[in-house]
């Protein structure tokens, strides 16, 4: 599901950050439910190598 979600918002991270990301993973997934559903998600951008 929250790679689902990582690929759907993928776009309009770019268009905001002005930035085009190849590694776009999900690290971490926490749910909440308050008046719907709340999710936050951690994203790796970039790897050091």
């Amino acid at each position: 599901l929250f790679s689902y979600i990582c690929f759907q918002v993928k776009p309009c991270v770019e268009e905001k950050t002005r930035e085009s990301f190849t590694i776009f993973e999900p690290l971490t997934f926490r749910s909440q439910v308050v008046k719907g559903m709340n999710y936050d998600i951690v994203v790796c951008v970039y790897i050091l190598v």
